[in-house]
């Protein structure tokens, strides 16, 4: 299976939909009205029995009545109705067909889903689902699910399992790190085709950097297994493993019909291909949200900037237990770091400043110097504060004009100025090939200032999140480091 063979689903000229109506309270409805306002360029054609305007355009009866050969049709139906339909789409030239309908194998009805396979190679039509929750491909502007919230386009890829946990779990917290999003895969019972598949295709995708997996059971191992290395080969892989207690296998086999694996195998077969396993989805996304914005460390010696000695020193326990390595730092760099910093300060590794008003300082200087260090392959650094702290200390006021004004005008300098800092790190980040890594207590829904770091490239986390990431990051660029060393 080449990248050609699946762009139908995510870069459609014209998709028809079976389930929509003039009903806001269907599935299906909510699905076209995702469709209709998220931008796509294409064709799109509502099929309904009776209904020949749906929501301002116009209606089909069937698939037949559609004036072209559709490249993309979704299938919001009763289960009792889709082998009916399908075998309609055949007949009618499409190639392409994504089952929202659930209600088989993940129930205990599994024919039906032998005839779809049957379908599939009668008519050579590529399947997704059934049970799933549709497809999302934010550079062909098309939302093709339930989900009333569009992803930044980005260029992350995620392959799930499980749609709900796609749009309940994932999306939020996507939405909450900044991270973009190129295509959201819900593969649900994978009748015809499963994870591997798509796992290659977006191994070839250009518009794909990194890639997330939701896994509760792998079909195909021996070929999952080549796959996945090839494909780790290029781009990291993150994955959440999930059914591996007697509950959790229970929980996948009820709702997807999924035979989890072996605990041990699956972790032998993670390390084998280089798949980053980690255990939250937060774990997972802000790892992503790393692979996607920054350059692999050479090394794994980072250092650790810090405004206080406790979330140093809980970085560098974390960061140590794990395989990343907080070096003592030589005393000539030591000495050079010493006219930087206020008397308090350590410069042995965390660098603690203590507290330093030199904003100079803090957001360039410093990391300049550490960055251009052979003892440092990447920085992480705790302390990004933002516009909170000005508006307590204006909270703590009794408001006037001139205090009003005197707090716009500081608001609008110190944003200015800081975002000023962000691009002169960001440009000592790529000069010197080294991965820097934010950490704050603030989040980009109230803080204008972490929002632009995101934006714009700097990763922000909270303490313990940003430890996450940098070991997936590390882990990863060892795994390719001495992948490449064994050719």
């Amino acid at each position: 299976m080449n990248k050609l063979n699946l762009d139908m689903f995510y870069n459609p000229k014209s998709i028809a939909i079976y389930g929509a109506s003039n009903n806001p309270q269907r599935f299906g409805s909510l699905i076209l009205a995702n469709i209709l306002s998220g931008g796509f360029k294409g064709k799109v054609y509502p099929i309904h029995p009776k209904e020949k305007i749906i929501f301002g355009i116009q209606g089909y009866l069937s698939i037949g009545d559609v004036p072209e050969t559709v490249d993309l049709v979704l299938m919001v139906l009763p289960t009792k109705l889709v082998l009916e339909k399908l075998e309609e789409c055949g007949k009618a030239g499409v190639k392409g067909i994504i089952i929202v309908t659930a209600g088989f194998k993940e129930v205990g009805n599994e024919r039906p889903e032998e005839e779809m396979r049957k379908l599939s190679k009668k008519y050579e039509i590529k399947i997704i689902g059934p049970n799933c929750i549709g497809e999302v491909a934010t550079n062909s502007h098309v939302n093709m699910t339930p989900m009333m919230v569009n992803p930044i386009p980005g260029n992350v890829s995620l392959i799930s399992q499980s749609g709900s946990y796609a749009a309940h779990v994932l999306l939020p917290i996507i939405q909450k790190i900044g991270l973009g999003i190129s295509k959201i895969i819900s593969v649900g019972n994978e009748a015809c085709m499963d994870m591997v598949d798509f796992l290659e295709y977006l191994g070839e995708d250009d518009e794909t950097k990194a890639i997330g997996l939701y896994i509760e059971g792998i079909k195909r191992g021996k070929k999952f297994i080549e796959v996945a290395r090839k494909v780790s080969l290029k781009k990291p892989i993150v994955a959440i493993k999930i059914g591996q207690t007697k509950a959790g296998v229970r929980s996948a086999m009820s709702h997807t019909g999924s035979i989890a694996n072996n605990e041990d195998v699956i972790e032998a077969v993670f390390k084998q291909t280089g798949i980053i396993h980690v255990d939250t989805s937060i774990q997972m996304l802000n790892a992503l949200k790393c692979f996607s914005d920054l350059s692999l460390p050479p090394g794994k010696n980072f250092v650790i900037q810090t405004v206080g000695g406790g979330p140093g020193t809980k970085l560098a326990d974390l960061l140590e237990a794990n395989g990343v390595n907080i070096p003592l730092l030589s005393e000539p760099l030591q000495k050079e770091l010493s006219y930087l910093l206020p008397p308090t300060a350590s410069s042995k590794n965390p660098v603690d400043l203590t507290f330093d008003p030199i904003w100079d300082n803090f957001y360039f200087k410093i990391p300049k110097l550490l960055l251009s260090s052979s003892e440092c392959d990447g920085l992480i650094i705790y302390g990004f504060w933002g516009t909170q702290m000005i508006d307590n200390f204006f909270e703590r006021l009794p408001m006037n004009d001139q205090v009003e004004t005197s707090k716009a005008q500081m608001l609008d300098f110190y944003l200015n100025m800081v975002n000023s800092y962000i691009k002169k790190m960001l440009r000592l980040s790529k000069k010197y090939n080294k991965p820097i890594i934010g950490s704050s207590v603030f989040f980009r829904d109230e803080e204008p200032f972490i929002k632009y770091c995101q934006d714009s490239g700097l990763p922000i986390f909270l303490l313990e999140e940003a430890a996450d990431a940098v070991i997936s990051l590390v882990k990863y660029s060892e795994w390719k480091r001495k992948q490449n060393n064994l050719k």
